[in-house]
Formats: C-alpha cells, sequence, structure tokens
C-alpha cells in the first residue's frame, strides 16, 4: 500500500513540474518594454525572453523593468 501511494505522489509530483515548465517556457509572457519611449511597450514569451538575453538584447533598468537594448532589428547571435 505504501509503494502505491509513493509511486502515485511521484507520478503526480511529475505531471505537476511538467506542467509548471511547459507553462513557464509557452505561455508565461512578461512585458518588454522599449529602449527608447518611442514605440509601445510589447509581451514577450519566457523562451523569446532567454533567446533575446543570450544575444545581449534585454536589461533591466533601474526600475526592474525589463528594456531592449536596440531598436529596429535586433542583434546578430552570440558567437559563444
Amino acid at each position: 500500500m505504501k509503494r502505491t501511494r509513493r509511486i502515485i505522489l511521484s507520478v503526480t509530483l511529475l505531471l505537476a513540474g511538467v506542467t509548471l515548465l511547459a507553462y513557464g517556457a509557452a505561455f508565461h509572457p512578461s512585458t518588454v518594454l522599449p529602449e527608447k519611449e518611442d514605440t509601445p511597450a510589447m509581451a514577450k514569451s519566457e523562451s523569446a525572453l532567454v533567446k533575446e538575453a543570450s544575444i545581449g538584447g534585454l536589461k533591466l533598468d533601474g526600475l526592474g523593468n525589463i528594456r531592449l537594448t536596440y531598436t529596429g532589428t535586433p542583434p546578430k547571435d552570440c558567437a559563444t
């Protein structure tokens, strides 16, 4: 009986973790402010934010907001 409970608990926790990862990676949008205030803010998914951060396209401003570091086309992919 204890083994069955452990298996059920483990599978439930595993499914909950996978669900939360999928939500964070695909559906959790964050607001990104432009470098200059000439265009409106946009919502981007977490996976898009990770890509932008990896090429140096994002920074935190003094208020903790996420801002783009470029206008127009994004920088090239990171060489490293």
